[in-house]
């Protein structure tokens, strides 16, 4: 099967080791799971925690560290998609461990999120909250009875 999108991944955090292939596979699943059609490119970062805190603080306004944070540069329905997720680990590390979650779920849940969020899906009002919300949890658990098949880990410490 031919991949819709281009998924780049920069691990900019040493201390974190990625498998970008299975994040490849995520991408391309979400992408299959929501029938989407455009082409496109996505660029994938890993960030430190104090690197993700510098870019939410300049262009959210938030002067604290977050989890995800997704760039759309340019999506219209029916044409091309191109995008920028940045994720800190260390973030998504010391959340899933406060939530009693498996990092690497949680870091699939992080990167459909992202994604999401690149097709145009948003959570500022409360409809489209449930909307988000609803088709992440049905995405998070179709991807993770593929991956658990293969036993794959995506971020590792």
């Amino acid at each position: 099967m031919e991949s819709k999108v281009r998924v780049e991944i920069l691990n900019k955090v040493r201390k974190f080791k990625v498998n970008k292939t299975g994040i490849k596979n995520v991408v391309d699943s979400i992408f299959n799971e929501l029938n989407v059609k455009e082409k496109g490119q996505i660029s994938i970062v890993l960030l430190s925690k104090n690197a993700i805190r510098e870019i939410n603080k300049r262009y959210r306004k938030k002067d604290k560290p977050t989890n995800v944070l997704s760039f759309q540069i340019d999506y219209e329905k029916g044409k091309n998609i191109y995008g920028e997720i940045l994720i800190s680990p260390e973030v998504a590390q010391n959340e899933a461990k406060k939530l009693g979650n498996n990092f690497n779920d949680y870091f699939i849940f992080l990167i459909i999120h992202g994604v999401l969020h690149l097709l145009g899906y948003d959570h500022e009002k409360d409809e489209e909250r449930i909307v988000m919300e609803q088709l992440e949890e049905k995405l998070l658990k179709e991807i993770l009875v593929k991956i658990k098949r293969q036993v794959v880990k995506l971020c590792l410490r």
